[in-house]
């Protein structure tokens, strides 16, 4: 396995299934592993006789190495981009060799104690090169500390960063040691080459902290062999770089608004309007010098100029890295420098290097990484016969009991000139990633126009989502008649996941909640170095609980299984009542957090998702094209909650009988009197303003002037 760094080149677009898709050819500052025969851009290069530094995409070169006939059928399979989907399923249902699952259970518990023991490495690292994080009743103003942070922020992205090594850093020498390399001297001798040295710093947090990095220790070299480790490595710390750029990204505008909550002012009267004044454009205003220029150094520090809003996606920088940092160790918003993994099963990627490290060359020689699993398409095949078979003779007198059983646990197929070369698992659920080649000989699509045909006798769905309910829509079939309305509640969600059974079980689980309390007394936010040594004092029952033990990681694929059911079957029942007909999606453009202060949390972001997985079925089962079919329209949210969507009146909150603004109900005095029914739902109210502003859209006219923004 060679090791390749790419940069991003070019965004290409694809045509399927009448959709338009975007690719990323190359990927920035990742290492990905090459297979022995897949070519390289600089390979490329040198077999069409270009310039090293000529800039050229990937495509483009395939293209005119297939028209010279510079590469072989072999070398293009594994060279042409792919496009990648993920399908996760039970891995005893696709894994049925003892063997197997033993070697991948021993693995995935190693792994999942190599990435715990590597977080903690990591922030004991952040502790030694920042300090202990502050606790202050008023924070003092943030100053940069780039000549502090910045060489961890370049150990972080350099290629094939040593940082690496926190996550097994027995498998780096202290000493050098000469290496042979698989490449030859000119005169056919072998040539040796210096391996990479343990680094310093994580050798003395190994030695400072030698009884709890010895028993989080697993027997890693008794599981697999060194090289096949390597690649695992390599994801770990591709996987914990994603995290420690989400962790740090995500909360930068709640940080903001804590930090201008408690932090020093030389004229504190001015506190509320200097902190909208750091997310909107600059304005003149009177306060103090000092806090205004403390204002302006903050954006310029950010990165937006004096006429811009915040925005919502900061790029990753050296500067955000230092911002970010600054502010934990004033204490805003706790929580530890870097993401601390808690001890439990983690998913580990499994690809042939592993597979051959775990099993031995010769056990998987001559194979496919697909066959070797029996993740062929025959295989599949196979298994869901003798399946179907089973469920056949156990449910013959009840073929609707069967149906659904099928419906539930059936197993799937492999789709038609896919390949799968990987896949992740917890030792219980399993993400089979599945590859499909992108033909790259098909012209580019057009761009696609402004103007559409008009569809024939559209259904107009107004969907309002939220966090009460995941989504409250109106569906008009018929235009004169009374919107029908259909939804998602919170209640209804978490009753078909099993929330209340799984909460059940939690609370049975008396050792859990035994370590959860003692853990608790040390918060890792406030003290990491306590938190550390506590979980190292309850190790063996934490190792039993929550690594050993498959009960929690059935029920994550449980939860997952069901929370995904739930979602479908909601959004299916909204294309089922347009009955094959056209239909034109309009969707509030808000953006809401997943749940608040003591809520469940609801899926807001997935829901996307989730309408694009049913619009492709309702295109396929009526084989129409998409853009005459299906439509989705970005509706602004703009008064749809707060007005009535009957008579245009400004609504208010009724009083509930405990003295408190209702946050469900709105009242319309002017629907009180026409009618005697003044009472709405805000949520109903809001998805029949979004179907009326659907229907102007649609039509090209203007939008209710009751709901248009001044």
């Amino acid at each position: 396995m060679r090791k390749l760094y790419l940069c991003l080149k070019k965004k290409l677009l694809y045509k399927d299934n009448n959709t338009i898709h975007g690719i990323y050819y190359c990927t920035t500052s990742m290492v990905v592993g090459l297979v022995k025969g897949q070519l390289t851009v600089a390979i490329l290069k040198e077999r069409l006789g270009l310039p090293p530094k000529r800039k050229a995409c990937l495509k483009e070169l395939l293209i005119d190495a297939c028209k010279k006939n510079l590469l072989t059928a072999k070398e293009f399979e594994l060279t042409v981009p792919k496009k990648e989907s993920v399908v996760k399923c039970y891995l005893y249902s696709v894994i049925t060799k003892p063997e197997y699952r033993s070697k991948i259970e021993d693995y995935v518990l190693a792994a999942s104690q190599l990435f715990t023991r590597g977080s903690y490495i990591a922030n004991l690292m952040a502790l030694k090169r920042f300090g202990p994080v502050q606790r202050n009743e008023v924070f003092p103003r943030f100053s940069n500390n780039l000549a502090n942070t910045k060489p961890l922020f370049d150990l972080m992205e350099e290629e094939n960063s040593l940082l690496k090594q926190i996550f097994c850093p027995e498998r780096w020498p202290l000493a050098p040691v000469m290496l042979k390399s698989k490449i030859k001297n000119a005169d056919g001798s072998n040539k040796f080459k210096n391996s990479a040295l343990l680094l310093t710093e994580i050798k003395d947090i190994l030695d400072e902290n030698r009884v709890t990095m010895d028993n989080l220790r697993p027997d890693w070299e008794a599981v697999m062999s060194a090289s096949g480790w390597d690649n695992s490595i390599n994801r770990m710390y591709s996987k914990y770089r994603a995290n420690i750029q989400v962790s740090l990204m995500n909360p930068i505008p709640a940080l903001l608004k804590k930090y201008f909550h408690k932090v020093q002012m030389a004229d504190d009267s001015f506190r509320p309007l200097l902190q909208g004044l750091i997310q909107r454009p600059l304005r003149p205003m009177e306060c103090h010098n000092d806090d205004f220029e403390h204002i302006v150094y903050l954006r310029q520090y950010l990165g937006y100029g004096k006429n811009q809003y915040m925005p919502r996606d900061f790029d990753y920088t050296d500067r955000i890295f230092d911002f970010v940092i600054g502010l934990k160790k004033l204490g805003v918003g706790g929580g530890t420098y870097l993401p601390v993994s808690d001890l439990g099963r983690k998913y580990s990627y499994i690809d042939m290097k592993i597979t051959q490290g775990l099993f031995g060359t010769t056990a998987v020689n001559d194979k496919t990484f697909a066959e070797i699993y029996d993740l062929t398409k025959a295989a599949m095949k196979a298994r869901r016969k003798k399946l179907r078979k089973e469920l056949r003779q156990r449910y013959k007198n009840d073929k609707k009991k069967m149906k659904k059983r099928w419906g539930s646990v059936g197993i799937g197929s492999i789709p038609k000139g896919t390949s799968i070369s990987s896949f992740e698992t917890d030792g219980v659920g399993m993400s089979i990633v599945i590859k499909k080649p992108i033909n790259i000989f098909q012209p580019d699509p057009p761009p696609p126009t402004t103007e559409r045909l008009m569809m024939n006798d559209p259904v107009f769905i107004g969907v309002d989502d939220g966090r009460a309910k995941a989504f409250t829509a109106a569906i008009s079939t018929k235009g004169y008649k009374k919107p029908a309305i259909q939804m998602l509640t919170r209640k209804k969600y978490y009753f078909e996941m099993k929330h209340n059974i799984r909460m059940k079980w939690e609370r049975a689980r008396a050792a859990a909640t035994t370590v959860n309390q003692l853990l608790s007394l040390h918060p890792k936010s406030t003290d990491f170095l306590g938190y550390m040594e506590c979980a190292n004092a309850n190790l063996q029952t934490i190792k039993t609980e929550y690594l050993i033990d498959k009960g929690r990681a059935l029920w994550r694929m449980r939860l997952y299984r069901l929370k995904t059911r739930s979602l479908d079957k909601a959004v299916q029942k909204l294309f089922d009542a347009a009955k094959g007909r056209p239909i034109v999606f309009g969707i509030g453009n808000a953006k809401f957090a997943p749940g608040g202060r003591g809520e469940l949390s609801m899926p807001t972001t997935m829901l996307t998702k989730f309408f694009k997985k049913g619009m492709n079925r309702y295109i396929k089962k009526n084989n129409v094209v998409l853009e005459n079919h299906v439509r989705f329209v970005s509706i602004d949210e703009y008064k749809t909650t707060q007005c009535c969507s009957r008579s245009g009146e400004q609504t208010t909150a009724p009083m509930t009988n405990s003295g408190r603004r209702s946050r469900r109900l709105r009242f319309s005095s002017f629907c009180q009197e026409q009618n005697g029914r003044g009472l709405r739902d805000r949520d109903i109210q809001a998805a029949e303003n979004m179907l009326w502003c659907t229907q102007a859209v649609y039509y090209g006219y203007e939008r209710p002037s009751y709901l248009t923004r001044p």
